[in-house]
């Protein structure tokens, strides 16, 4: 090597290059560089000025139409979402409201057992009831009968019981827990 190729370019000794580091040839000459960097990036058309300010404006309105592109999944995904948020509170209502009808119709059903069995023993107790007052009715109309009474007024005593008598047994009849409460199905 000599020494000439061996040390540094001072500046300014390349009478080619500017302050700026550009090149101060005229254009033409130039023409074998935009060969060789095209020739190395197969695309003329991007080293061209014209070319490079076509492909940045085909990069913006590539990035434009992607953003659009990319907007348009996610809406369609937030709506796929939105459905099946939608869908799950639906299904979740139907579900709770399934449960709340199978608990309520159970509870009905308890209560309603219970009810008859609890009618079951109040009719029990009315059939004695109702023993008790025709018993009762029969001693006192046999008391009248047996008493010193005129025929008119024993007539009219036994109407009276006998009334009397009509009135309980419909009261012990009527005396129902469902009727009270609107239990019946």
């Amino acid at each position: 090597m000599s020494q000439d190729e061996s040390r540094p370019e001072e500046p300014g000794e390349n009478d080619d290059a500017t302050p700026s580091g550009a090149l101060a040839r005229p254009p033409s000459e130039h023409a074998g560089d935009l060969a060789a960097v095209a020739a190395a990036t197969h695309d003329f058309a991007a080293v061209e000025p014209e070319g490079l300010i076509a492909n940045f404006k085909l990069s913006r309105l590539r990035s434009k139409t992607e953003l659009a592109a990319v907007a348009i999944v996610l809406d369609a995904r937030l709506e796929e979402m939105q459905r099946q948020a939608d869908a799950a509170a639906h299904e979740s209502k139907a579900y709770w409201d399934g449960k709340t009808a199978q608990v309520v119709s159970a509870m009905k059903t308890v209560v309603q057992a219970r009810l008859r069995s609890i009618e079951t023993e109040r009719m029990s107790n009315r059939f004695e009831s109702i023993e008790t007052a025709y018993n009762l009715f029969a001693d006192k109309v046999r008391d009248v009968e047996a008493g010193s009474l005129p025929d008119e007024l024993r007539e009219e005593l036994i109407r009276k019981l006998h009334a009397n008598l009509k009135e309980s047994i419909a009261r012990i009849e009527k005396d129902t827990l469902a009727d009270s409460y609107d239990l019946k199905d």
